[in-house]
């Protein structure tokens, strides 16, 4: 009997503490749509702010990342983002000197409280006037590279958000190495309870 409760919690409790429960205790942020391909450099100007719209696909939004050039670091012009939703916006500025050769910018802001499928407006504009000293990493088809974050404060949505996770990642596995995982667990398991 004692060999069955240490089986028992080798093989379900402690995986199910590890990658599900303390997850859900200390995760609170998660990723979600982005867009990770693309090398266009398009300029950004007081006269040629960039446009674009993203649909959330989880609710709370709370930070948007953005690939963003300053050859050499020599731009410090304000740059403004505004992120337009339904029922509120959000207004970060940062300088040039935020922005690296390139670098990823995180924009960090109160979580937006809208559902998942709430469609943004996202404009990025700047003080700049040189047309060849800060730009927005797009795609080929102009579409900005960056990613998203969502805000879950909840422990219960984090632990059903988690338990899904889980099997999604556990199902995108193969068969066979779902069987042999399997099966070498249980051959484990065997020779533990018939070892003395």
């Amino acid at each position: 009997m004692k060999k069955l409760i240490i089986i028992f919690v080798t093989n379900l409790v402690v995986p199910f503490l590890l990658l599900i429960i303390l997850p859900s205790l200390f995760i609170n942020s998660r990723g979600g749509v982005s867009q990770y391909d693309g090398n266009n450099q398009i300029p950004l100007t007081v006269t040629r702010p960039f446009s674009f719209h993203i649909t959330a696909d989880q609710p709370n939004l709370e930070s948007i990342v953005l690939q963003l050039k300053n050859p050499n670091l020599a731009n410090n012009s304000r740059i403004f983002v505004d992120i337009t939703g339904p029922n509120d916006t959000r207004s970060l500025v940062l300088f040039g000197a935020n922005v690296g050769d390139p670098s990823s910018v995180p924009l960090k802001f109160i979580p937006l409280t809208d559902p998942s499928g709430t469609l943004y407006q996202i404009q990025v504009s700047s003080e700049n006037s040189d047309d060849q000293s800060l730009y927005i990493i797009t795609s080929t088809e102009n579409i900005p590279v960056f990613s998203t974050y969502y805000h879950y404060p909840s422990f219960w949505q984090n632990l059903n958000l988690e338990i899904h996770r889980q099997f999604n990642r556990i199902s995108s596995f193969p068969p066979i190495y779902t069987f042999i995982y399997l099966s070498l667990i249980l051959i484990l398991d065997y020779f533990f309870l018939k070892c003395k």
